[in-house]
């Protein structure tokens, strides 16, 4: 496993990117207690949603403490979650050693840590069970 820190002036263009890349798939939120560390084990972790479809994630970055990042999921109205992690300090993204995405690690001013966890880890290019030639 490998911890892999995004820089504040990437968020906007690392989402976009990375939403494409994963729309669809099926992801975890949990919510960590105040205090919890990146990387740490989730201990204590509340589940907001269970394997459901990866919308989209995005970065409204204003400045002045009022940033947001935004997480979507759910296929339709019934099961749609917006999730928003306001005043966003650090954003990591977790792979395996394999170099496939397994998780979002969001951390927040007040404490908290907002994972986005995928079913599965798998890399991109294989996820319909076909490899690139």
């Amino acid at each position: 496993m490998s911890l892999q820190e995004i820089p504040r002036d990437q968020w906007s263009v690392f989402f976009d990117s990375f939403s494409q890349k994963h729309a669809g798939w099926l992801v975890t939120l949990e919510i960590g207690a105040p205090g919890q560390k990146i990387g740490s084990p989730q201990r204590g972790a509340q589940v907001e949603a269970r394997e459901v479809s990866l919308q989209a994630i995005a970065a409204d970055l204003k400045g002045a403490g009022e940033d947001k990042i935004t997480i979507t999921t759910g296929k339709d109205r019934g099961e749609r979650l917006t999730h928003i992690i306001s005043s966003p300090l650090r954003i990591v993204l977790e792979t395996t050693n394999e170099g496939a995405d397994k998780a979002l690690q969001i951390q927040s001013a007040r404490g908290d840590v907002t994972f986005v966890r995928f079913r599965s880890a798998v890399l991109p290019e294989i996820v319909d069970g076909i490899a690139p030639l």
